[in-house]
């Protein structure tokens, strides 16, 4: 399990997000800066999630530079995230 809190401040609705990752799931949570409290907007994937939604999750919530961020950090402490599904 790992877990991480980018800070993006004005960028992202509520300042932060936090990330958590297991073998089984993904949990992102946006919180509030100053209080770190849940701001009502969190979602959990599966490890084998698109990673278009997840980015598109996060990108609605915060820019597009800061989903980018997120998505690579997850990349390396998910082996199975993007990987295709299809196959």
């Amino acid at each position: 399990m790992a877990t991480k809190t980018f800070k993006p401040g004005e960028y992202a609705y509520g300042g932060r997000i936090k990330v958590t990752t297991t073998t089984k799931e993904i949990k992102i949570v946006f919180l509030d800066y100053v209080t770190k409290k849940s701001v009502d907007i969190e979602k959990t994937f599966p490890v084998n999630a698109s990673r278009m939604d997840v980015f598109m999750f996060i990108s609605d919530n915060a820019t597009t530079y800061w989903a980018d961020q997120v998505i690579n950090w997850i990349k390396l402490k998910v082996d199975t995230f993007d990987q295709p599904t299809y196959w």
